[in-house]
Formats: structure tokens, C-alpha cells, sequence
């Protein structure tokens, strides 16, 4: 046997059962031939038992009433019934030793049997000779009588002789019939215990083996799927530490290199003294344009190095960030939070950078005119709802196509902390996002 048999068992099995229900129809069918012959046969045979009987009491009866012709030979129903008697007693002896006939068909004597018949012979014809003398020759009816009862005496020993050897013969019969009975019986026992032991243990024991091993190969597929998965989910947090430490990065770089620099320039821009006006209206621009410009840089660093989570926390940094929105956004903010729990430095980064995800969307593509941000705990999972009435979008469509990078990124940190989400949205009709954090993959 292969180590796993991966094709199925289904056409081993089939090829066993038939060959183990055809031995037992095989049987079947022999056994209720041989008893369907028999039955037959001892059918025959006790048409023939009877008829043989029946031939002492015909002999009788013709004996009988040719005794009774001395005194009633003016009594036509003797005659009839002589001649009746007569008839039917030469048939039943015809029929006896050839058959086909009186409801018998072929028969088949011994050779017992048929000595019998031979030894008959004479006292049967000298009853004939002697019964047509009777019935032709009235002067000699006495002659024809005594005849008739010595013959008959020994007809009647002759053949009740015949009779017991039909009714021994047909005794043994059955008694062979029985004998056959049990050895088939004993023949489809025996079958049953060899298939048993060489057809179905086997098959059972094959099909035993074959789901085991199948179970173990879905007991490896599925660790090697745990694993994959895990492999998975620790390549997705490696890329987003290696994110979120470059972001820290251009941050501090950016507040603290690009930031100090402008400062620089414009420090140096204010100890200018120039005379021309022109000139100090220009210096005061281009020092306008500086503070803009380190506004910007100080919201970008901002942004990507969220300090006010470190300062204020989960909830208040999340309030910031929608109150930091509303100034790109012309529309209405609705917040909702309940969190009832505190997590880990890297669990509260990971749900404000999904909550700052969902946010950049929908002020990016929404087009909307009111949104929504709810973040709620319960007691398994923390829940994040953004919703919006903008223009909406196909999700299977955003999905298949793989060229969303927002919700690529949200899609990435979710899986990373095993969780899952769900968008409900519709051309015209809005978005609903709706994401589950498992609680314990926060506080880790």
C-alpha cells in the first residue's frame, strides 16, 4: 500500500461488494433451484405413492366385483363399475412404469423398482386374461374367479412392495434435500466468515487507514495553513513597525532638520535691515510664506509621528485628529466614543493609524457632506464605524482591482491584528466601514 492512498476507495469497495453479493446471489439462486426441483419432484413423487396405493385398492375392487357377477349378472352397475375399476387400473399400471400421465410426468424407476414391476408382470396378466374371461365368457366365470384371487393375492404382496420402496425412496429424497440444504447453508456460512475475514476486515481496515491518513493530511495542511497565516500576520507587523519607525524617522527629521532650518531663515530674514520699502515687503512675504511653510512641515511630522497619543491618549488624540480634519473639511463631523479599556503603545497606534486611514478616505474620495467616527469596546472586540453619504463605490470591485493603497493599508493592519471588517456601500448612497479588533490582540 502507497504511504497515502490518494485516489479514493470507492471503486475498491465497489468491485469487493459486488463480487461478495454476486457469491451470495450465486448461492442463493442455487439453493433455490435445487429446492424448486425438489419440491417438484417430491410432488411426483407423492402423485406416484398415491397412485401406487391406490392400484391394491383397485385390484380389490375388481376382485370384488367379479365375485359379484356369480349372483348379479343382471345388475348393470356392477359391470360398470368392474369395467371403470378395470380401466383406470390398467392406466394407473401403464403410467407407473412410464409416466406421463394421471398428473405425472416423466418418471425415472430404480432399478429396485423396476424388478418389481418385472416380478409383477405375471400376476397382472393372468388378472387380465382372467378379468376378460370374465366379462366374455360367463361359463367360464368361475374359473375366471378363482384365477383373478389367486393372482391377486399376489399382486396385492408385489405391490404393496412397490409402494413402500416409492415411499422409501422418496423419504431418502428428502432426506438429501435436507443434506444439500445444509450443505449450502453450511457453504454460504462459510462464505460469509472468508469474506468477512478477507473481503470486508480488509476493506474496513483500508478505509480506517485511508481516513486516518487523510486526517493527518488535513491536520498538516491546516498547520501548515496556521502557520502561513501566522508567517503572515508577522510579515504584515514587521512592514508596518519598518513603516511606523520610517514615519518617526521623516518626522523627527522634518521637525527637527527641515523646522529648524526654516527657523534659521527666518530669524535671519528679521535681522535684515533694509532701507528700500521694496525690499522689506518682500522680506516680510517670503517670512509669511516660512511660517506657512513650518505650519505644514509641523502637520505633516505631525502626522506621521502622532505625539499626542503619547501625550493625551487614545480618546483625545482621536478628537484631535478630527478636529485637526475639520479644517480641510466643509462639512459636519460626528464622533462618538466609548472605550472602556486601555491597550498597548503599539495597540493604540495601530487603531489611530486605521481611524486616520478611513478619515484621509473619505475626505480624499467621499465627497461627502457629513461623516461619522464611533469607536466602542465591548467585552471581546473594539468596534471602529466610519460612515459617510458621498458618492459611495462598488467594495468587490475597490477589491479586485487592488489599487486602493488607504484600504489596502487598513485592510493590512487589521489582518496583522487578526481581526476583520466589513463595507457596506452603494453608488450614491454612502459608505458604512465597520471593523472588529479583537480586545487581547491590542493589550499584547
Amino acid at each position: 500500500m502507497d504511504k497515502f492512498p490518494y485516489k479514493s476507495p470507492a471503486n475498491r469497495l465497489k468491485v469487493v461488494y459486488v463480487l461478495a453479493l454476486s457469491l451470495i446471489a450465486m448461492l442463493t439462486i442455487v439453493s433455490q433451484f435445487f429446492i424448486h426441483r425438489a419440491l417438484k419432484r417430491q410432488e411426483n413423487d407423492s402423485r406416484i405413492v398415491n397412485i401406487s396405493g391406490r392400484q391394491r385398492m383397485l385390484s380389490q375392487r375388481i376382485a370384488k366385483n367379479t365375485l359379484l357377477l356369480k349372483d348379479t349378472v343382471q345388475h348393470p352397475e356392477v359391470i360398470d363399475e368392474l369395467l371403470t375399476s378395470y380401466q383406470e387400473w390398467q392406466v394407473a399400471h401403464k403410467v407407473l412404469q412410464q409416466g406421463n400421465g394421471l398428473g405425472i410426468g416423466s418418471i425415472s424407476n430404480s432399478d429396485t423398482i423396476r424388478q418389481l414391476y418385472r416380478e409383477l408382470s405375471k400376476p397382472y396378466e393372468d388378472m387380465v386374461v382372467a378379468i376378460n374371461m370374465a366379462l366374455t365368457n360367463p361359463e367360464s366365470l368361475s374359473i375366471a374367479q378363482e384365477k383373478i384371487l389367486r393372482s391377486e393375492k399376489l399382486f396385492l404382496n408385489i405391490m404393496d412392495k412397490i409402494t413402500f420402496q416409492y415411499d422409501l425412496e422418496a423419504k431418502n429424497k428428502v432426506w438429501k434435500l435436507k443434506r444439500v440444504e445444509l450443505i449450502l447453508m453450511f457453504t454460504t456460512l462459510i462464505i460469509l466468515i472468508l469474506e468477512g475475514l478477507f473481503i470486508f476486515r480488509p476493506s474496513v481496515n483500508f478505509i480506517a487507514t485511508y481516513f486516518k491518513q487523510l486526517s493527518m493530511a488535513n491536520k498538516q495542511l491546516s498547520q501548515q495553513s496556521e502557520a502561513l497565516a501566522k508567517s503572515r500576520e508577522t510579515a504584515i507587523k514587521l512592514a508596518i513597525e519598518s513603516q511606523e519607525h520610517e514615519r518617526k524617522h521623516i518626522g523627527r527629521e522634518l521637525h527637527d532638520g527641515i523646522g529648524h532650518n526654516l527657523s534659521l531663515v527666518k530669524l535671519n530674514l528679521s535681522n535684515i535691515d533694509a532701507e528700500d520699502p521694496k525690499v522689506n515687503s518682500q522680506i516680510t512675504a517670503i517670512t509669511k510664506k516660512i511660517d506657512e511653510i513650518t505650519t505644514e512641515v509641523r502637520h505633516v511630522a505631525h502626522h506621521l509621528l502622532p505625539n499626542v497619543l503619547e501625550q493625551f491618549g487614545l480618546e483625545d488624540s482621536l478628537k484631535h485628529l478630527l478636529e485637526d480634519s475639520q479644517q480641510s473639511f466643509t462639512g459636519t463631523i460626528h464622533q462618538y466614543f466609548k472605550i472602556n479599556s486601555s491597550f498597548s503603545t503599539a495597540g493604540n497606534l495601530s487603531i489611530y493609524r486605521i481611524c486616520q486611514e478611513l478619515l484621509n478616505n473619505v475626505l480624499k474620495h467621499a465627497v461627502a457632506s457629513e461623516l461619522s467616527l464611533q469607536v466602542i469596546t465591548d467585552d471581546d472586540n473594539l468596534v471602529i464605524i466610519m460612515e459617510d453619504d458621498g458618492k459611495g463605490f462598488d467594495p468587490q470591485l475597490i477589491i479586485q482591482q487592488k489599487n486602493g493603497m488607504g484600504l489596502n493599508n487598513i485592510a493590512s493592519r487589521v489582518m496583522a491584528l487578526n481581526g476583520h471588517y466589513h463595507i457596506e456601500s452603494e453608488q450614491g448612497k454612502g459608505t458604512t466601514f465597520t471593523i472588529y479588533l479583537p480586545m487581547e490582540n491590542l493589550k499584547a
